[in-house]
């Protein structure tokens, strides 16, 4: 395998994507200096010049040593003609670790780090591996047909807010993990065995046992990942639809939106299922989907007395819907505080509740919700700019990218 080609490993229709989103700036690559994402950045490094392409080291430190391997990593791509930085996650004393957490933070410093050098494409070294390993631990879990798409090859930041405007890229999810390896040996090339891929605690390391464990009894791996590219494009051409049908159909005021409900009775299901659960998304500032299966007909049988879900209200009149922010999740119920307020130095930005992206003057700012209208934000202090991520949002849930 050592001979295998280059541009086997490479996507060349992600590279192309990649290339036309990066624009003129740089892609960024998240670089460990395992197998992977060593075989991913010298790959890239065949498809562009080095001033084209950052490496983010992400320290998790959640294990003795992992700082000295985040330095040993950013050496390895400075060796190559990369710049590197390394960021360091830091963890509350009261927080648990999971893997889930440390996927996000993870991404959530790759994002930060992507604006600081103004990339809006970042670099993943997820693999066919991967890809299965995702497929095993979400069918153990999931009950959409969509988590079954897996991976996506192009795609949006999985986090919001911090990843606007950012698509990820993952140019090996063709290829296998040994081919990667074997390639890199042909290549004279090391790389660092993180030892949490051997702990059994993690569940991406029990699911990918189980894989292995198929695999000797002669599961095909490639017809799972075959299954996945199946639906995903079943998703994105889902996704395509209902971004369309909603495009003239929605009126944004504000953080809220109007529909009317003779364009809603007129939809496929399909469309208007997939539209609602992203306008939810999009309207509430959340950072994941809910999910919209059966919701159609819910929002119907609720006829005009309303509906609140995922953060949403939801309040069917004569001729529209109209989807607002839920008041009792801005003002606080049961004890528990709404969104916080959001305080900006001198020309400083930072969103609020997820939906409204806010933009200091020439001196310092604060925003907060008026108790007596949740939809409405008192701004105390200097001028500030305000500007209602609803429509952002949404183009980000229902991607049709570049």
């Amino acid at each position: 395998m050592s001979g295998v080609a280059s541009s086997v490993l490479l996507d060349p229709n992600t590279i192309e994507r990649a290339a036309r989103a990066a624009g003129e700036g740089p892609i960024l690559v998240a670089f460990s200096g395992g197998g992977d994402s060593t075989a991913l950045l010298r790959l890239l490094l065949r498809e562009f010049r080095p001033k084209h392409l950052r490496a983010a080291v992400v320290d998790h430190a959640v294990r003795e040593g992992s700082d000295a391997e985040a330095a040993r990593a950013a050496e390895m791509a400075e060796a190559l003609g990369v710049a590197a930085i390394v960021r360091r996650l830091s963890w509350a004393p009261e927080t648990a670790f999971s893997q889930a957490r440390a996927r996000r933070a993870r991404h959530v410093a790759l994002c930060t780090e992507a604006k600081i050098v103004e990339a809006r494409v970042i670099a993943l070294g997820h693999t066919a591996d991967d890809q299965a390993e995702t497929l095993v631990m979400r069918a153990a879990r999931e009950t959409s047909w969509r988590a079954l798409a897996g991976i996506a090859p192009f795609a949006p930041s999985p986090v919001w807010p911090e990843g606007r405007g950012i698509v990820c890229v993952r140019p090996l999810l063709g290829a296998r993990r040994a081919a990667l390896r074997d390639w890199l040996r042909g290549q004279g090339a090391a790389w660092i065995d993180d030892p949490s891929n051997e702990n059994g605690a993690f569940e991406r390391v029990r699911a990918r046992r189980r894989l292995a464990a198929l695999q000797r009894e002669g599961f095909d791996l490639e017809r799972l990942t075959h299954l996945a590219a199946l639906l995903r494009d079943r998703a994105a051409a889902l996704d395509v639809a209902a971004s369309a049908w909603l495009a003239p159909r929605l009126f944004w005021e504000d953080g809220a939106a109007k529909l009317a409900r003779a364009d809603w009775d007129a939809a496929p299901l399909a469309v208007r299922e997939r539209a609602l659960s992203a306008l939810l998304a999009a309207v509430s500032g959340a950072a994941r989907e809910s999910g919209a299966e059966g919701l159609s007909a819910r929002l119907e049988a609720a006829h005009f007395s309303g509906l609140t879900i995922g953060g949403c209200r939801i309040r069917p009149g004569r001729a529209h819907y109209r989807f607002g922010r839920d008041p009792g999740a801005v003002l606080g119920r049961g004890g528990a505080g709404g969104p916080p307020a959001v305080t900006l130095a001198a020309r400083e930005k930072g969103v609020w509740d997820g939906r409204c992206a806010v933009t200091a003057g020439p001196a310092p700012a604060r925003i907060e919700v008026d108790p007596a209208d949740p939809d409405r934000l008192i701004v105390h202090g200097a001028e500030l700019s305000l500007q209602w991520l609803g429509p952002e949002r949404l183009s980000h849930l229902l991607f049709t990218g570049p």
